[in-house]
């Protein structure tokens, strides 16, 4: 399962892409990522904080086939600002409500895919508390994606890239791990 902002693409969508905006600024790697999980038989997905019909539609209108299962994100404005109201903003400014919904998220995708061990969801964030808490969560395979801001990052896959360029070589690596088992 992949995030959308800074995951796959270069810049926010402010939660509703429009579709005449270029987020995603090297559409033939995300493809070409795509295609290679699509042919090792793995299911893609798409959890984000902007409005899941946006960005399926956004998508749709960007890539040919489709390669992405379904998107999971808000349902409306509301929803976008509220995900569990009336939870409350923590310590980093971070809606506690979009971790759990991540959480949630995660798990009916492996309920939907018979998936039974945590481990085998892959889960792909540029937010570190969301990565860190799908770990605690059971979700080992979850994975920071660098997105420039910080050098530690780098100690991941030593690489300068960010965003989707990063998170192609990170899918890349993954992969041929799976084929040498």
């Amino acid at each position: 399962m992949f995030d959308f902002d800074h995951t796959l693409t270069m810049s926010p969508s402010g939660g509703e892409p429009k579709l005449h905006t270029d987020y995603i600024e090297k559409m033939d790697l995300l493809v070409s990522m795509l295609e290679k999980l699509n042919k090792c038989g793995i299911v893609v997905y798409i959890n984000t904080q902007s409005i899941a019909a946006y960005v399926e539609r956004y998508l749709k209108d960007k890539i040919d086939k489709e390669y992405i299962r379904d998107v999971y994100g808000a349902i409306s404005y509301y929803d976008l600002q509220n995900p569990f109201y009336p939870e409350t903003v923590d310590d980093r400014f971070m809606i506690k409500g979009w971790r759990n919904r991540i959480i949630n998220n995660l798990e009916a995708i492996a309920r939907r895919e018979g998936i039974t061990d945590k481990a085998d969801v892959y889960f792909f964030d540029d937010t570190a508390i969301n990565v860190e808490y799908a770990k605690k969560q059971g979700f080992t395979n979850s994975f920071r994606i660098f997105d420039g801001t910080n050098p530690s990052d780098q100690s991941l896959i030593k690489t300068e890239k960010k965003y989707l360029e990063y998170t192609y070589v990170l899918v890349e690596d993954i992969l041929s791990k799976m084929k040498s088992t």
